[in-house]
């Protein structure tokens, strides 16, 4: 971290859990624009971002999955509790926020940002990364064994896949970002926060992320949970 709090500044909200969870590699400061009545249940402490998460929406950063409570003095234009809350950062602090996914079993550390691209850091030491050119003849598919259910089988056979790598986590999204693999299907549950990191990987190598019906996957859903999407290549 490179910057630290105003301690003059009161701490109203902290997300014990992210220095445990998490590594930082770097620290941003930014504004949060609220409404009327969050900053008052701010003021009293009725805030919770536990399980929240930042985004890019559109060119900016959304804040996903707070709880400000409702105010109780609010008469008619009580806000809702878990809306997305745009952050305040300027455009180049917004092009140096990257995605990071880190495989310490197998020390493979892959990581992307708007302005750079997507990158992979490991023993040999740093390579950028891109998708790579199918051959519709030789489509290798990356999936988990723990998830691979029926749907997922059927859609292998389907599309023809001549080989399945099975993998954890993000690291699928990663896989087909280096050109290990062509493709990702998931049918299986996940949150938004599963995918996140793997998906800005993927982006930032040249692939993408889409609903089974070819639309753009989003985030920022009411429930938060994916529903299946497939991510891909050059497929």
């Amino acid at each position: 971290m490179n910057k630290k709090t105003n301690p003059g500044l009161k701490i109203i909200c902290l997300n014990r859990k992210a220095s445990f969870n998490y590594f930082f590699e770097d620290l941003f400061e930014a504004g949060i624009v609220l409404k009327g009545s969050e900053i008052k249940s701010v003021r009293d402490g009725k805030v919770n971002i536990a399980e929240s998460y930042a985004v890019e929406k559109g060119g900016e950063i959304v804040l996903i999955n707070s709880h400000i409570s409702p105010y109780k003095q609010a008469s008619y234009s009580n806000h809702n509790p878990i809306d997305d809350r745009k952050l305040l950062l300027n455009k180049k602090e917004i092009n140096t926020l990257i995605g990071i996914v880190y495989a310490p079993a197998i020390k493979r550390l892959f990581y992307a940002g708007k302005t750079f691209g997507s990158f992979e850091e490991n023993k040999d030491g740093i390579k950028k990364i891109r998708i790579r050119k199918s051959d519709k003849n030789k489509i290798v598919a990356v999936a988990s064994s723990s998830h691979l259910d029926q749907k997922t089988k059927d859609w292998l056979v389907k599309n023809n896949i001549a080989r399945t790598v099975s993998i954890g986590s993000s690291l699928k999204f990663c896989l087909v970002a280096s050109g290990e693999a062509d493709v990702y299907p998931r049918f299986g549950p996940t949150m938004e926060w599963d995918t996140a990191a793997g998906d800005a990987v993927l982006r930032y190598a040249g692939g993408r992320v889409e609903y089974l019906d070819g639309s753009k996957f989003t985030y920022g859903k009411k429930n938060f949970k994916n529903t299946p999407f497939i991510a891909k290549g050059d497929f």
